[in-house]
């Protein structure tokens, strides 16, 4: 099924796929017909292994327990390369997921009867949130995100860059990427989200240090980890884990339940609740 096929076609339960150009665009889609919400998880880098291939969807657990349906994205890079673990749903030299993916989810959410859209991811995934947030009418919640793909570690970015791009060591990381958007902070300043909530946790010190401050203080915030709003983006500072340590699933499913009921406000309450219930 081509892309323009699967645009004008119903969209099935369970995994699908569509292919573009050398490879294939991957969709799980968990439909439950008493909801018109719609919560898009999208995948953060895959833990690579000789016997493991795409799709790497996130979310699949946590899909029974949400209040609504549930359409789980997974990242064309990691199709390019047994070593590529982490593209941030920007796609490849000649596939503009950016252009791309709005189409798709909008296309689902019609299908699906759905009038609220949720995005949500953590890490990778967080940065494709808060991106597609941005073009698309929605709520969005991420966990520990990237928000500027040239500031996460080198190597990584170079690996992408190199299988998906084309990229020569020696030349400019930018130049390959032409007109994708891969640094959040400008890009929200002008384009700010409906409304968002940003957790981040306080332990891990990259993502504070080169992402989180960058992005409060291009919204008119301050460094620090404290929780501020600023153009609709609600700042949540916690400690759950050592490092870039994932929410626990069960929070994270939590977390957007509470969304899906309430809005945003409480959330951080219901998080902190959350937290404390889970076993030592």
């Amino acid at each position: 099924m081509s892309l323009a096929d699967f645009l004008t076609s119903p969209v099935p339960d369970g995994v699908s796929f569509i292919p573009y150009g050398e490879a294939n665009l991957y969709l799980r889609v968990k439909r439950k017909t008493e909801t018109h919400r719609l919560v898009v998880i999208f995948s953060a880098a895959a833990t690579r292994a000789p016997d493991r291939r795409a799709p790497f969807f996130h979310g699949v657990k946590i899909s029974d327990v949400l209040n609504s349906n549930v359409l789980l994205i997974d990242d064309i890079a990691h199709q390019f390369g047994e070593d590529v673990s982490i593209g941030w749903h920007v796609g490849t030299r000649d596939i503009n997921t950016q252009q791309i993916m709005p189409q798709i989810i909008n296309h689902v959410a019609s299908q699906l009867d759905a009038t609220d859209i949720v995005l949500a991811g953590g890490s990778a995934g967080g940065f494709a949130a808060l991106y597609y947030g941005s073009v698309i009418p929605s709520t969005v919640m991420v966990v520990n995100p990237q928000t500027d793909v040239l500031r996460y570690y080198i190597r990584h970015v170079q690996t992408y860059l190199s299988s998906c791009f084309g990229w020569s060591e020696g030349e400019d990381m930018r130049s390959p990427l032409g007109d994708r958007i891969v640094s959040l902070p400008p890009h929200l300043a002008i384009n700010p989200l409906r409304r968002a909530v940003y957790f981040q946790n306080n332990d891990d010190t990259h993502h504070l240090e080169r992402h989180a401050y960058p992005l409060l203080k291009a919204l008119g915030g301050w460094g620090g980890p404290r929780d501020a709003s600023h153009h609709g983006i609600d700042f949540y500072f916690r400690r759950w884990g050592e490092g870039h340590a994932p929410m626990p699933p069960a929070v994270f499913a939590d977390c957007l339940n509470h969304i899906l009921s309430h809005g945003v406000e409480g959330v951080s309450e219901a998080m902190s609740k959350s937290l404390g219930a889970q076993p030592a």
